[in-house]
């Protein structure tokens, strides 16, 4: 399968190249930079890009086997998965950005603003709810995933329902600048990864959510992802679940 190794000089030159088919700017493309960047960095040749493969299209397909840069819903690209892991190996490429500085464009004439700092940060952790479609994947022979860690720039328009129009707005753009980790998921066990730092062998919900920075929905989900791959167990206890990790050695 493809090499997990993170070139620094390699995704200079893949960003550059994504940049380059960006004619009027941020937000105006069609392919967004980041697919565009990731896909020009885990593609041997410009020929292995866009591939048609069993009736789908294939991000990247070399000699290594195929290659899906997924930056958006994962329940989209499920059937898509399950299909081509039958006859190829096959790599999920996942975006993470770590430190993100958001900007803001302007809705009526398009000018930027911002470039502030986020206090929020991203870990592998806040990935477990979005791959919750694809634990059947999980571990199949022939099929990773690989997490691609990333400090960055998020763009954003001012179109929501508050003054000043952030509060409800939609993002336009994410923009790779520093590549900061790769990590790569396998097997069941590699999964473990994905628990939070200093998650403790055993914790309610509500814990969970305080370890992980996950909130209503995107917790259960997270939780169910981790129930579903055997790395918890949980049990009744009053009113609320208790869950135990099952291998208390992969706890940082």
């Amino acid at each position: 399968m493809l090499p997990l190794q993170l070139n620094n000089e390699r995704f200079a030159e893949a960003l550059q190249a994504a940049r380059a088919r960006v004619p009027e700017g941020i937000g105006t493309q069609k392919e967004k930079l980041l697919h565009a960047t990731l896909k020009n960095y885990f593609a041997g040749e410009e020929d292995e890009q866009e591939v048609p493969v069993l009736g789908y299209v294939a991000d990247v397909f070399g000699k290594d086997g195929i290659v899906e840069i997924q930056t958006g819903s994962f329940s989209k690209i499920k059937e898509k998965l399950s299909v081509l892991t039958d006859h190829y190996p096959v790599t999920l490429v996942c975006p993470l950005m770590r430190k993100k500085t958001v900007y803001w464009l302007d809705p009526l004439d398009g000018s930027v603003s911002g470039g502030r700092g986020s206090p929020k940060k991203g870990a592998p952790c806040h990935l477990l709810w979005e791959l919750l479609p694809l634990c059947t994947l999980a571990g199949k022979e022939g099929f990773r995933v690989v997490i691609f860690y990333y400090d960055g720039e998020e763009y954003r328009l001012a179109d929501g329902w508050s003054k000043d129009g952030k509060k409800g707005s939609h993002r336009v753009e994410r923009v790779p600048c520093t590549p900061v980790d790769l990590y790569e998921l396998c097997t069941i066990e590699d999964y473990h990864l994905l628990l939070p730092e200093k998650c403790p062998a055993v914790f309610t919900s509500k814990e969970f959510a305080k370890f992980s920075g996950l909130k209503g929905r995107k917790c259960s989900a997270a939780l169910k992802m981790l129930l579903e791959l055997g790395i918890v167990t949980r049990v009744l206890d009053g009113r609320q679940y208790l869950y135990s990790v099952c291998d208390t050695s992969y706890l940082k």
